[in-house]
């Protein structure tokens, strides 16, 4: 898969590959994203700009609303997944 912008139905098997390329790197993870889902503000207020951050950039969060999403900044703009479902 190319380095190109994910689509939503993609993000797995983008983050697979991205995995494969560059090995199992140490994911930043900010507990304090306030808006459920979250907003372009509210990621660039915990991280930075997409812009100024390595490409492409992947991050786990907690949502206003509990919920824990990988997040990724790629070019300008962020993408986030549904909130992940904690395994029992």
């Amino acid at each position: 898969m190319s380095e190109a912008t994910p689509k939503n139905d993609q993000l797995v098997d983008w983050l697979s590959a991205y995995f494969q390329r560059h090995g199992n790197p140490v994911i930043p993870y900010e507990a304090t994203v306030a808006s459920n889902p979250p907003s372009d503000a509210h990621l660039d207020a915990a991280f930075d700009t997409p812009v100024n951050l390595p490409q492409p950039f992947l991050a786990v969060i907690t949502d206003g609303g509990g919920g824990i999403r990988t997040v990724v900044a790629v070019g300008g703009s962020w993408y986030y997944s549904a909130a992940l479902t904690l395994a029992v």
